[in-house]
């Protein structure tokens, strides 16, 4: 069989030809299963969002007021003091009402929390190194002084009934 004569590139040309239309293929299909790809995941993903809504009737908030009993400590609780109000300072000095007072101390510093009267709940914060919390109930009162987590020092006065 005769070989084909070709002339000046005609066999290269006629080859170029072919490739590119192989490529303009190829590309054709990465384009399409590109676009598929991209149907399929935004259907998935609407999907998949759909599915973890909150109905709306599941669905709420709640407002209740915080008063010092629910704040007092379970030891201030077991000795039946049920404070009224709610007394908290970073002072040196922190005095509480005539009523029955949750009387909370600030941590970090040295501070004399005393008790004006009433069944008091008195507790302190943490008390640095080196450093002394006195805790003060009114004499002949039914007190509970709470010591602070800190590693000072805490004293308590003789007005406090349960010390914890």
């Amino acid at each position: 069989m005769p070989q084909p004569v070709w002339k000046h590139g005609a066999l290269l040309f006629a080859i170029g030809r072919s490739m590119r239309r192989r490529r303009r293929r190829r590309r054709f299909r990465v384009v399409v299963v590109a676009v598929i790809g991209v149907v399929i995941v935004f259907a998935v993903g609407s999907t998949l969002t759909a599915s973890n809504s909150v109905p709306a009737s599941q669905a709420g908030s709640s407002v209740q007021a915080i008063t010092a009993a629910a704040l007092q400590p379970v030891f201030c609780r077991t000795n039946g003091i049920m404070p009224t109000g709610l007394v908290s300072g970073a002072g040196a000095t922190v005095t509480g009402t005539t009523g029955a007072d949750l009387l909370i101390g600030s941590g970090g510093i040295a501070q004399n929390l005393v008790g004006n009267g009433g069944n008091d709940c008195i507790v302190a914060g943490a008390v640095p190194a080196g450093k002394t919390t006195k805790l003060n109930a009114k004499t002949g009162t039914l007190s509970a002084c709470v010591k602070g987590p800190g590693p000072g020092t805490y004293t308590y006065g003789p007005g406090c009934s349960f010390k914890g």
